[in-house]
């Protein structure tokens, strides 16, 4: 014989910090966007490099607030195709993605 326990629902939230999406589209010429979303309000920096390590620009260095996707565009019309990275710096996290530029 065999017994039947009653249904458990288990519910498993996600403990990230920080969400942050691909870039899309990529491949892309001349803008891609991203999106951010935070777990807590913080002080996130964006910069985007090149392969050399040589930084192209920063795309936001503030406070940024908690629960909404906030996105951001990568503007590469003055750059030279290749691939780049954006990295996002928060106060407890840092993540970096790569994109490719083609003209």
């Amino acid at each position: 014989s065999f017994q039947y326990h009653p249904a458990v629902e288990v519910r498993v939230a996600s403990e990230a910090a920080f969400e942050v999406s691909e870039a899309y589209p990529n491949p892309f010429n001349p803008q891609t966007q991203f999106t951010i979303t935070l777990r807590k309000s913080q002080h996130i920096r964006i910069t985007v490099f090149d392969l050399l390590g040589r930084q192209m620009g920063v795309l936001f260095d503030g406070e940024l607030s908690a629960g909404a996707p906030h996105p951001f565009i990568i503007d590469a019309e003055e750059w030279p195709s290749g691939l780049y990275i954006y990295e996002v710096a928060g106060d407890h996290f840092h993540t970096a993605h790569s994109v490719t530029l083609v003209k």
